[in-house]
């Protein structure tokens, strides 16, 4: 029999479904190997965590809870204090009757404290982060985030393994697979994909609808929303009014819809590493404060263009850096190239393996 893997972590419209998605590829890759999977999820109002039980893993849900007051404080996001979590964690865990052998955790909320108490119902435990922010008590750290350095270096105990970079980037299997049909791109501009994450909470693909719409004739564009976007209608409403704009909700297909496209437009969180795994070049949205380095270290790598914060961004901004990579083939091969040479897609695998499995 193979191990159990529990998985502590969240989703909700304020926080996206980036952890989760990211955990739910790292699950398949496990329960393929042989274990058995299960995932603890708070179930926050207008959560997308029935995705768990979609992909046929167990799902136990802990009590439901407002959201914290303010919701741009990452540290908040657990909405109760951490050891009442851990404590309700614990519960869940030990009523399963079973021991432990992986717990992973990826929560912004959850530090040292929560992790130390969660240890006597565990063998090991994975933390998955990318904030660099506190400490961390675990055996091993996943954050797969372009990093000058280990920022982990004085958070973790000396014993804990850190793995570093986008070389680990929790991937689908279907963007391996798309990936050894993809080539470099030839610097024309005739599709786009349109994605900014789960729930898109800054508006910012109606900012880019707008942009394509002063953009010009000529594009075909898929404007793909999440499940917890609540502006879809407006944004539905706003495709039929921008010629060649395909409206998608919650697609199955995002590698190949990737696969087949020449740019894309998004966030700068958890996509950033499907995009580049398939070699495709983005003009990219800062939406949050924790995607700040990321962004800034990706642009430096010249696979992005950065336009910096949304709270700073316009359609205008968009449409400014659409036209201009128009003009620019030779820089979009080139960003196409590089973006190919920093993902290579394998990331779930080489976490599997470092794990013992």
């Amino acid at each position: 029999m193979g191990p159990n893997c529990i998985f502590r972590v969240d989703a909700a419209p304020y926080m996206g479904v980036g952890h989760l998605a990211r955990c739910l590829s790292l699950a398949r890759r496990l329960s393929d190997q042989g274990a058995r999977v299960a995932f603890v999820c708070r179930d926050f109002a207008g959560a997308a965590i029935d995705w768990v039980e979609r992909e046929g893993f167990e799902l136990f849900r802990l009590p439901p809870l407002p959201a914290p007051a303010n919701t741009r404080d990452t540290s908040s996001w657990l909405a109760c204090p951490a050891d009442e979590d851990a404590l309700q964690t614990l519960g869940i865990l030990q009523r399963s009757g079973v021991k432990v052998d992986w717990l992973v955790v990826d929560h912004y909320g959850i530090g040292a404290a929560w992790e130390r108490a969660a240890k006597a119902a565990c063998r090991r435990m994975l933390v998955i982060d990318d904030l660099a922010n506190r400490a961390h008590d675990c055996d091993l750290l996943l954050d797969q985030s372009l990093r000058d350095g280990n920022p982990y270096a004085t958070k973790v105990p000396e014993s804990c393994i850190v793995l570093l970079g986008p070389a680990y980037a929790l991937l689908r299997e279907e963007f391996l697979l798309a990936r050894r049909g993809c080539t470099v791109r030839s610097g024309e501009i005739r599709r786009i994909v349109v994605f900014f994450g789960g729930s898109d909470p800054t508006h910012d693909t109606l900012k880019t609808l707008d942009a394509l719409r002063s953009a010009g004739a000529g594009l075909q564009a898929d404007i793909i929303v999440g499940s917890m976007n609540q502006a879809c209608d407006r944004i539905e409403q706003a495709c039929l009014q921008t010629p060649g704009c395909d409206f998608h909700v919650q697609v199955n297909d995002m590698a190949e819809r990737l696969a087949r496209a020449d740019l894309a437009i998004g966030a700068g969180g958890t996509a950033s590493w499907e995009r580049l795994a398939l070699g495709l070049p983005s003009i990219v949205v800062q939406q949050a404060e924790n995607q700040r380095e990321n962004v800034t270290q990706l642009a430096k790598c010249g696979v992005v263009i950065n336009l910096g914060s949304s709270d700073f961004v316009d359609s205008g901004h968009i449409q400014v850096a659409l036209t201009s990579l128009r003009s620019q083939p030779e820089r979009l091969r080139k960003m196409s190239e590089l973006a190919f040479g920093l993902v290579d897609a394998t990331g779930a695998e080489k976490v599997c393996a470092a794990m013992g499995h």
